[in-house]
């Protein structure tokens, strides 16, 4: 039976989060007539949960699918509430069902887990971002093996995936398919701390055709080498260790310079404002963006006055997350997007 389009939306909704392994608890779920109507039970486990509906590369944790199956199921029961007609069969809330292949499922996954170990494992993780101009045949999609819940033992962050990346390649989505864009006549690009490099990766699925990805250590550009490959975008981004301040004449002739969560470590901002200054006065019309968690107020003060020092200035706009939502993450602090130029008294 065909769904409404409503109900297809809410299915597609539910996929993007499984997908980039969003916590059960914080999942945005359809209403509870929706998530009870046996037609939308039956998608969902074709559409998310089936094994063939994923790639193998793709396909997150059996335990991770073993507890979204359990918070799907628990609040399918817990919906029991006033009648409503928006089944796709007809049927009411009064009518409660539950689709026998997603219990089936669950009760097969009820394997143990070895728990905290579990949680240390690189794991697939893919970002489906919403499009807001684009067609909804338009879908892009990245994926990274990541580790999301640690930092190596060498205080390396590159390992994860952080919210101000997530910020940045929102900021780059929600402009996709505007004329001057953030990405319009973006050619080349440079990315400084790259990370797991998501936002090197999103760039080039947008069409930035190549896209400089860096990061100062080494382990984290050979995961990004392997993230790449696996994403097929090699031809497009080239991987590499870039410590601040220590080669301006590389990827010179860029047209934008990004980078997420790179202003947090006090010791590393003289190094970066640096890297910012001496690319801006080489080639005053580039475009740097960067995007930061003000985790410390005292560490971001160091990086403006780092800045001026440098006669760089500052435009920051207070980062706030679109509805509908482009991926699905919860600050705990804010988040800025920052433009960074020359001060007029240098240009």
């Amino acid at each position: 039976m065909d769904l409404p389009a409503s109900h297809l939306q809410e299915v597609q909704l539910l996929r993007r989060q499984y997908l980039q392994l969003v916590e059960p608890r914080k999942m945005r779920l359809p209403s509870h007539c929706i998530l009870r109507d046996p037609a939308f039970q039956q998608c969902l486990f074709r559409s998310i949960f089936h094994s063939n509906s994923q790639s193998e590369g793709s396909r997150p944790p059996k335990r991770y699918l073993r507890r979204v199956l359990k918070h799907v199921i628990d609040s399918i029961l817990e919906s029991c509430g006033p009648s409503c007609s928006s089944s796709s069969d007809g049927t009411t809330c009064d009518d409660p069902e539950l689709d026998e292949d997603l219990l089936e499922l669950y009760t097969q996954r009820q394997a143990p887990s070895s728990g905290a170990q579990d949680a240390l494992e690189p794991v697939p993780v893919t970002y489906i971002p919403s499009l807001p101009r684009a067609p909804e045949s338009e879908e892009i999609a990245v994926t990274i093996v990541e580790t999301p819940n640690i930092i190596s033992g060498q205080g390396t962050t590159g390992l994860r995936t952080w919210e101000a990346a997530l910020a940045l390649g929102e900021y780059m989505c929600t402009s996709h398919g505007i004329e001057r864009g953030f990405l319009h006549n973006v050619r080349s690009l440079l990315e400084l701390g790259t990370g797991t490099g998501l936002c090197a990766m999103l760039a080039a699925k947008l069409g930035v055709e190549e896209v400089y990805a860096t990061d100062g250590d080494e382990n984290v550009i050979a995961s990004l080498r392997e993230n790449v490959a696996r994403n097929k975008l090699e031809t497009q981004i080239k991987p590499s260790v870039l410590l601040w301040a220590s080669n301006p004449e590389y990827a010179n002739g860029v047209d934008l310079v990004i980078g997420a969560d790179v202003t947090y470590e006090p010791s590393s901002i003289s190094y970066l404002v640096e890297e910012i200054a001496a690319r801006l006065k080489a080639k005053p019309q580039l475009r740097v963006v960067l995007s930061a968690t003000i985790r410390n107020v005292e560490t971001y003060e160091g990086f403006r006055k780092a800045c001026a020092k440098s006669h760089l200035r500052l435009q920051e706009t207070d980062w706030v997350s679109p509805e509908p939502p482009v991926f699905f993450y919860f600050p705990q602090t804010p988040i800025k997007i920052v433009e960074v130029t020359l001060a007029l008294e240098t240009m």
